[in-house]
């Protein structure tokens, strides 16, 4: 297994109810026929969900979901990790 493929360890404060696997980069339903899948993922899955594929990160289904979580980057942004992480590369080793 790569490290693409490999699982993450879901964090602490992430609701087994909300963890699904799901990858959205090596899904075989999404290259044989992506409307299939997506209408299936909308019925299988909750509609926010954490997945631990690609480095474990959250998905949203709904579009009114989406659109709520791209108005408020101040609620929905991992901009502090982003910043730690370009802090420290740019930090004199």
């Amino acid at each position: 297994m790569s490290d693409a493929q490999a699982l993450a360890t879901c964090p602490a404060h992430v609701p087994a109810a909300l963890v699904y696997d799901f990858d959205i980069h090596n899904d075989r339903g999404l290259l044989t026929d992506p409307h299939e899948r997506i209408l299936r993922l909308v019925e299988e899955a909750p509609p926010l969900f954490w997945t631990p594929r690609n480095g474990g990160h959250w998905m949203v289904l709904k579009y009114g979901d989406a659109v709520r979580v791209m108005r408020n980057p101040d609620i929905f942004s991992s901009a502090p990790i982003v910043a730690y992480i370009v802090a420290a590369w740019l930090s004199p080793q």
